[in-house]
Order: C-alpha cells, then sequence, then structure tokens
C-alpha cells in the first residue's frame, strides 16, 4: 500500500523528503521506535552516499520494522511510466 509520493527535482531533494518522511512516520511510533526511525537516515554520510547511488542511475531504499510493519522508503530516477510533474526527474515513495 503506497502511503505517499513525491516528486523530487534531484537526488538532494529526494533524500531530504526521505528524512522529512520518516521524522513524520515517528510520530506515530512508540518512543523506542520513534528515536530509532529518526536516527536510523540522519547521518550525513548516509544520505550522502544515497544520494550517490541515485546519481548513477541506483534506487535506493531504506526497510523498517516497526511493530510488526514493514515500511519501505524507496527513491530513484523516474522511468517515465509513472506520471509525474513537468521538469521533476526524481521520484521518492514511502510505501
Amino acid at each position: 500500500m503506497v502511503l505517499a509520493t513525491f516528486e523530487a527535482s534531484s537526488p538532494r531533494v529526494a533524500a531530504l523528503w526521505i528524512v522529512t518522511r520518516l521524522r513524520e512516520m515517528a510520530e506515530q511510533f512508540d518512543p523506542q521506535d520513534a528515536h530509532w526511525a529518526r536516527q536510523v537516515f540522519s547521518i550525513a554520510e548516509e544520505q550522502e552516499a544515497a544520494m550517490a547511488a541515485m546519481v548513477f542511475g541506483e534506487d535506493f531504499a531504506l526497510t523498517l520494522l516497526v511493530d510488526q510493519t514493514v515500511y519501505v522508503l524507496s527513491a530513484g530516477a523516474s522511468t517515465g511510466a509513472e506520471p509525474r510533474l513537468p521538469g521533476r526527474l526524481w521520484s521518492a515513495m514511502t510505501v
């Protein structure tokens, strides 16, 4: 089930959107899970590695298991098959 999507203009914007979604999602979790969710993608080196992968055409995915629910946050270049806004080349999606 897709919970949210966002069409970003660059890999950096896609990574920032994922960080923002993690923070928003964490508000719904129990305190121990919320702390972990906020920290999981907060290190700058992790974000830089994800952006570098996207620049070279690789998809990025981050999987969270919270209270027996699996969340997958992913980002990658648009294939063109997805509906998208004019001028947007990168997509980030939370599933």
